[in-house]
């Protein structure tokens, strides 16, 4: 199991959980959850989250605390022409992913870009910091 993994499987909001637990392929949902990827090398963590057809002002990205969120509403086009429309797969509805990231980010650096219906957060690593404590005898 790599350190990434391991890093978000005691989390309540496990990105793997949240992902693989819910049957999006089969689901006749209208809203949608956009798919997502977790990277991780030496010195960053990256997802990237698929959200094709928006422009940078209809996503925002927060983070609250030890939650990274990622927020946003892709709108029906509604199409004003003569034909006639049998089928429409494509999802449309207002969207949040919610991830914990692991200890030992650094979330003053947290970097987001949009491009070609992709967004990229990168999340820098930072070294974590433990100090031993004193341990006293008697009263």
């Amino acid at each position: 199991m790599n350190t990434l993994s391991r890093k978000f499987d005691n989390s309540p909001l496990s990105i793997f959980d949240e992902f693989f637990g819910s049957n999006r392929f089969f689901s006749n949902e209208t809203s949608f959850s956009p798919a997502i990827d977790v990277i991780e090398d030496e010195k960053n963590f990256e997802i990237v989250a698929e959200i094709p057809g928006l422009d940078n002002n209809d996503i925002s990205v927060s983070v609250d605390e030890d939650v990274l969120s990622i927020r946003g509403e892709k709108k029906f086009e509604d199409e004003k022409n003569e034909k006639n429309c049998h089928r429409i797969e494509r999802r449309y509805g207002a969207f949040e992913r919610r991830i914990r990231l692991p200890r030992g980010t650094n979330l003053e650096q947290i970097d987001a870009n949009y491009e070609n219906g992709l967004l990229k957060i990168s999340i820098p690593k930072e070294e974590v910091k433990t100090h031993k404590i004193e341990i006293k005898t008697g009263k």
